[in-house]
């Protein structure tokens, strides 16, 4: 079975509601609980998913439905990958982040970035279990960069063409005015052709006075998709907020006992206490530039029973204290232009 994290949820029921259709009728045709809404790092299945696109599809006529969904989603959770992609200088550099570990968030979701011509391609791969299937995964992943380039650089941002590998499908109204450029059908691959320019602009997600610094303790949180750590890592991330997240409680888990999971760590160099603080880095960098968090809350997020021992941790980890991190980070969060599109 293929995974992919519930997060991608997100905004399909309202998706499905726009179209005419019952939301809870729907997922649970094509296999899928409507509470599996509520944890966003709980995997699910991508082939159920993908069924609940095409049902939507089909039942409503509306042969552009993933677009639709994309949008309502709006900008890809990716956990930490979003938090790189968010403090990176340019659109190149983020969606090179997006390119290399997508992995991580989706099975089989491939995106690759061509520089053989002059304005670069950002090819996706995502196929279905029938045909109908394919085609709502390969206009999700294409909508879905898109949505993720105008979070990073602003809701101007028009792909110069579209690039679909199916037939032309009829009423694609909603598809045509999201993207805003000539889409072409039936070729060889499908993707977003990227104007250089764009490629090449800076993002608007980030704060330049502390992108470094944030950087810094962005890049060593990200592990080796499939790998044992990367599996503790986000036990740990599902439990943390809870108190929940021991060792022994995390061993369990994974139906081991402390001392293989030790072992199992150690082999990939690291240990139960690293993968605990690249979590909580993690954690607080995805936090922290929400206001409606309060630090008190933010402790909590992050395992810590009060706010004067979160606060003795985020200054021996970042040099400075969580308020003055805050006061000084402040970088616009694009939320889509929704009166546009209906």
């Amino acid at each position: 079975m293929r995974f992919i994290r519930s997060a991608t949820l997100f905004g399909l029921p309202e998706a499905i509601k726009e179209v005419g259709l019952d939301p809870t009728t729907v997922m649970e045709q094509a296999g899928l609980e409507p509470n599996e809404l509520d944890d966003p790092d709980h995997l699910i299945s991508l082939d159920r998913f993908l069924r609940a696109l095409a049902l939507a599809a089909r039942l409503s006529g509306t042969a552009d439905f993933a677009v639709r969904a994309a949008f309502h989603r709006g900008v890809p959770d990716l956990g930490a990958v979003s938090l790189l992609m968010r403090e990176a200088e340019s659109v190149k550099e983020a969606i090179g982040y997006y390119a290399t570990h997508i992995a991580m968030h989706s099975d089989d979701f491939i995106v690759q970035i061509d520089h053989t011509s002059f304005d670069p391609v950002v090819v996706v791969r995502l196929r279905g279990g029938t045909e109908e299937e394919s085609i709502q995964a390969s206009l999700f992943a294409v909508a879905g960069v898109t949505m993720a380039i105008r979070w990073l650089a602003g809701n101007d941002f028009r792909p110069e063409m579209v690039s679909l590998s199916h037939p032309r499908l009829e009423r694609t109204h909603y598809a045509q005015r999201f993207f805003s450029c000539p889409i072409s059908f039936n070729q060889a691959l499908s993707g977003l052709i990227i104007r250089n320019s764009d490629w090449l602009r800076p993002t608007i997600t980030s704060s330049p006075r502390l992108r470094r610094q944030a950087l810094k303790y962005l890049a060593p949180v990200l592990m080796p998709p499939g790998s044992f750590a990367s599996r503790v890592a986000r036990i740990i991330d599902r439990t943390i907020a809870d108190g929940d997240s021991s060792a022994v409680n995390v061993a369990a888990y994974l139906d081991v006992d402390r001392r293989t999971m030790n072992r199992r760590l150690e082999k990939e160099g690291e240990t139960f206490s690293t993968i605990l603080q690249k979590v909580r880095v993690e954690v607080t960098l995805r936090l922290i530039t929400n206001n409606a968090i309060s630090l008190t809350d933010l402790a909590g997020h992050v395992g810590f029973e009060g706010l004067s021992s979160f606060s003795r941790w985020f200054f021996s980890t970042f040099g400075c204290s969580a308020s003055d991190w805050r006061s000084r980070d402040s970088h616009p969060v694009w939320q889509g232009d929704e009166k546009r599109l209906l």
